[in-house]
C-alpha cells in the first residue's frame, strides 16, 4: 500500500512538474513575442522619422512651385504631389500608432468605419497590383464596444492575408470585404 501511495505521489508530481514547464514554455514564447513586437516598434520609429524627413521635403517643395506657377498642368501635378505626399505621411503615422504598445482603449465602435480605415491603407497598393477590391459592409452595422486601434489592426491583417492569398489563385485577383 505503501508503494502505491508512493507512486501515486510521484505521477501527481510529475503531472504539476509538466503543467507548470508547460506553463513556463508559454510564458517564455509570450516574452519573445513581445520582445519582437518592441524591436519592430523601434524599427517602424526609426523608418517614420527618415520617412517624414524627405516627405516634409517633397510637399515643401510641391507647395514652392505651386506658389510660382500659374501653369494648370503644374498646378494639376503639384496637387497630385502634395496629395500622394499627405497620404504617404498619414500611412507613416498610422504604422507608427500600430506599432506602439498601447494599453487597450475600449470603446463604442462603429465597425464600418474601422473597416474602412484599414481598406484606405491598402487601396492604393491594391489598385497599383490590380487587384479589384469589392466593400460591401452595411453603414448601419450596430456599434461594437472594443479598441478601435487593436480591431483596425485585426481588420489590416485580414486584408494582407487576402491579398497574399488572391496572388495564389492564377485568377484576376478580386477581395470583396
Amino acid at each position: 500500500a505503501n508503494q502505491a501511495a508512493l507512486a501515486a505521489d510521484n505521477a501527481r508530481l510529475y503531472e504539476q512538474v509538466r503543467t507548470q514547464l508547460r506553463e513556463l514554455q508559454e510564458t517564455q514564447a509570450q516574452l519573445l513575442q513581445a520582445g519582437k513586437l518592441a524591436a519592430v516598434g523601434k524599427l517602424v520609429a526609426g523608418v517614420a522619422h527618415e520617412l517624414n524627413n524627405p516627405l516634409a521635403v517633397v510637399l515643401g517643395q510641391a507647395d514652392l512651385l505651386t506658389q510660382h506657377s500659374s501653369d494648370p498642368v503644374v498646378l494639376k501635378r503639384t496637387d497630385k504631389i502634395r496629395t500622394s505626399a499627405r497620404r504617404a505621411a498619414k500611412i507613416v503615422r498610422e504604422l507608427t500608432t500600430f506599432a506602439r504598445p498601447q494599453p487597450a482603449a475600449v470603446a463604442d465602435v462603429q465597425i464600418a468605419d474601422i473597416v474602412e480605415h484599414a481598406l484606405e491603407l491598402r487601396r492604393q497598393a491594391l489598385s497599383v497590383r490590380g487587384t479589384v477590391l469589392k466593400v460591401d459592409v452595411a453603414p448601419d452595422l450596430p456599434l461594437l464596444h472594443a479598441d478601435e486601434v487593436q480591431l483596425q489592426q485585426v481588420v489590416l491583417n485580414l486584408l494582407l492575408n487576402a491579398e497574399y492569398a488572391v496572388t495564389e489563385t492564377g485568377r484576376p485577383p478580386q477581395i470583396t470585404v
